[in-house]
């Protein structure tokens, strides 16, 4: 396995890690099983993602013994709204989420504690002009976290995110189809072909122009 800096931070991440939504699905064993599978190679990130108690549980319930060769990346504020994860920009909820992913996961600290799903201008403000950015330099203050991170799908919000000098650790996904398009778009019409007078491509006008 090959290992990278992360960030501003100290750590050394695999290039490889556990992403934990399909844990929702699985129960105990199988989490357990993946957790140790990735482990044997060498994989030391799981990103938690979900605020399910029963994932959450299980992962912690995986790790216990052994919580050291884990780098562990929780996000801060996201609660579960009808069955859905959704961010939230509640001051209660974020810390009442937070706390209660230290306490499933048996752990009384994050390595990175990322900032979740902060796109638009509106999402800027409700996280880096509020309590919500104290909170989390708090924890980070407090050792309840090692790292500040934030996830993020826009350019512009994210690069004037890092401009504050507050962020250890960027998440920005590549999917041209989603995440380079204009915060407010809703992807669904993006891919309502109905919506274009014309063509999004011509595969015989692009082969001449080669």
């Amino acid at each position: 396995m090959q290992y990278a800096q992360l960030g501003k931070t100290n750590l050394k991440v695999s290039i490889m890690g556990i992403g934990g939504v399909p844990l929702n699905e699985m129960d105990f064993e199988a989490t357990k099983e993946i957790i140790d599978f990735g482990s044997e190679f060498g994989i030391n990130l799981i990103d938690i993602f979900m605020a399910s108690s029963k994932v959450r549980s299980n992962i912690g319930k995986s790790i216990m013994g052994k919580r050291e060769k884990f780098i562990i990346q929780g996000h801060i504020g996201t609660i579960i709204e009808a069955d859905k994860t959704v961010r939230t920009r509640n001051l209660q909820e974020t810390q009442e989420s937070f706390e209660n992913l230290l306490k499933e996961l048996q752990t009384d600290y994050i390595d990175i504690g990322m900032l979740f799903f902060v796109d638009s201008p509106e999402d800027f403000h409700d996280v880096f002009e509020t309590e919500i950015i104290e909170y989390a330099q708090k924890l980070k203050a407090t050792g309840k976290i090692k790292a500040l991170g934030m996830g993020s799908h826009n350019p512009k919000t994210a690069l004037k995110a890092v401009k504050t000098g507050l962020l250890d650790v960027l998440m920005f996904s590549i999917n041209p189809a989603y995440d380079m398009q204009p915060a407010t778009d809703n992807i669904d019409d993006l891919f309502n072909l109905s919506n274009y007078e014309q063509p999004l491509y011509n595969i015989d006008a692009d082969r001449d122009a080669l």
